[in-house]
């Protein structure tokens, strides 16, 4: 092979190899920025100390199917008993109002926080760095 055949070889292998890696990173992107997206309502729910309705839950196994897995196993397994818990903590006071007892009050948010903090680390944000 002459000089000039190996460099033309050599482009067209690195223009492969580049078309190649930058195909495998903007799928990655497309990926992480729809699983972002998909996830944002739950965790502003989250944030916000909002309670998690299972439709939203729903909603994310429908939009990110087997990624939303992890997600949907922790508000079956921890998440939701936890707030059923939590919600039978609550009595009836002279008033009519419910609320939770003064001695339970401590149990009730600590709850309410251990479950919101499984679920949003179950939801992380995906990073490019995720993929390497």
């Amino acid at each position: 092979m002459s000089d000039l055949e190996v460099r033309i070889l050599i482009a067209l292998v690195s223009l492969l190899i580049g078309v190649i890696v930058g195909h495998f990173l903007a799928l990655g992107r497309d990926i992480r920025s729809e699983y972002n997206t998909a996830i944002t309502p739950l965790r502003d729910k989250l944030i916000k100390e909002e309670n998690v309705s299972e439709s939203l839950i729903k909603d994310l196994e429908v939009n990110l199917g087997s990624q939303s897995k992890k997600i949907a196993s922790v508000y079956t397994n921890d998440y939701k008993p936890a707030i059923e818990k939590a919600n039978k903590m609550y009595l009836v006071n002279d008033a009519g109002y419910m609320c939770v007892p003064e001695e339970k009050e401590e149990e009730h948010d600590l709850l309410l926080k251990e479950a919101n903090t499984k679920l949003l680390n179950a939801a992380k944000r995906k990073l490019w760095l995720n993929y390497f």
